[in-house]
């Protein structure tokens, strides 16, 4: 009679051997599978067409807020989406 230890270190042997000859099935296979085409990538930067900050003129901000202030306040800007969706 044998073992546990023993039948257990047979059965690992038995599965390390199937695992490694299973292994190079897959390798012999792609091995002989026709080879694709190499597809040419064009490389294009992203910074070709950069062009480079230009700051803007820079107003008063209070008087910025007095015609925000005289046109009706953000509210008025807040209905724009709305009325621009009713048109169309």
């Amino acid at each position: 009679m044998t073992s546990t230890p023993l039948v257990l270190k047979k059965m690992s042997i038995v599965a390390l051997t199937i695992t490694s000859l299973s292994g190079a099935v897959h390798a012999l296979e792609a091995a002989g599978a026709p080879q694709e085409k190499s597809v040419i990538v064009e490389y294009s930067s992203v910074f070709e067409g950069y062009t480079e900050w230009e700051w803007e003129e820079v107003g008063d901000w209070r008087q910025a807020n007095s015609v925000v202030d005289e046109i009706g306040g953000w509210e008025v800007y807040a209905r724009e989406p709305e009325e621009s969706e009713e048109n169309n």
